[in-house]
C-alpha cells in the first residue's frame, strides 16, 4: 500500500514539475508586466507532498487567472485598429500597400510600381501590349483581373516568363466583374515571372 501511494505521489511531483517547466517556458509580458509563477525548489527531508500540491494549485490558479483576463480582450477592435494603421501608412506614402484601378488604351497595359504593389484593372479590351515599370530587382506584386460586361479579353505578357497558370485563365473570367484572377508578378532584375491563378468563382 506505501508502495502504491509512493509511487502516485512520484507521478504527482513529475506531472507537476513538466507543468512547471512549461508555464515557465512560455511565460508572457502583458501590460509591461511578466508572468511570474513560482519557483518549485524542494527541500530534502522538509519539503513534503502537501507543499508542493499547494504550490501546483497556486501557480494554476495564477494562469487562470491571466488567461481569464486576455478573454476580456476585444480582439475585433485590435484588428480593426491594426487595420486603421495600415491605411494611414498607405495614406502617407510611407507604404505602397494600396490598390490603385488601372485601365488600358489602345491595347496597351502599363502598371506603375512606385504608385503601387497591387493593382486592379475590368478588361474592356485584349491588351497586346503588358509592362511593368519602375520596379526594382526583387520587387513583386499582383494584378487583379475582371472582365467587362462582354468580357472575353485576354492579356499578353509579351516576354514574360509565365511560370504558373495559363493565359486562357484569364479569358475565362466570367463576365460583367462576377469574377476574377488573381496574377502575381516578380522582377529578378533579370527577367519579369508571372503566375496566372485560377478565375474564381470556376
Amino acid at each position: 500500500m506505501v508502495h502504491i501511494i509512493l509511487s502516485s505521489i512520484k507521478k504527482m511531483v513529475f506531472l507537476f514539475l513538466c507543468v512547471l517547466i512549461n508555464t515557465n517556458k512560455f511565460r508572457t509580458q502583458t501590460n509591461s508586466e511578466q508572468m511570474a509563477q513560482q519557483q518549485f525548489n524542494p527541500t530534502p527531508d522538509v519539503t513534503t507532498h502537501s507543499d508542493a500540491r499547494t504550490l501546483f494549485n497556486v501557480n494554476f490558479q495564477d494562469a487562470e487567472d491571466r488567461l481569464a483576463s486576455l478573454e476580456g480582450i476585444n480582439i475585433e477592435n485590435r484588428i480593426f485598429s491594426a487595420e486603421q494603421d495600415i491605411l494611414n501608412l498607405s495614406a502617407s506614402g510611407d507604404y505602397k500597400l494600396k490598390i490603385i484601378g488601372i485601365s488600358s488604351s489602345a491595347g496597351v497595359l502599363n502598371l506603375d510600381a512606385s504608385e503601387a504593389y497591387a493593382h486592379a484593372i475590368t478588361l474592356d479590351e485584349d491588351v497586346v501590349n503588358f509592362s511593368i515599370q519602375n520596379s526594382d530587382s526583387g520587387e513583386g506584386g499582383s494584378l487583379i483581373v475582371r472582365q467587362d460586361d462582354a468580357g472575353g479579353w485576354a492579356i499578353d505578357f509579351g516576354e514574360a516568363q509565365i511560370i504558373d497558370g495559363f493565359s486562357d485563365s484569364i479569358t475565362g473570367i466570367a463576365p460583367s466583374g462576377s469574377g476574377a484572377c488573381f496574377v502575381t508578378w516578380f522582377d529578378d532584375g533579370i527577367d519579369l515571372t508571372i503566375a496566372i491563378g485560377a478565375p474564381y468563382p470556376n
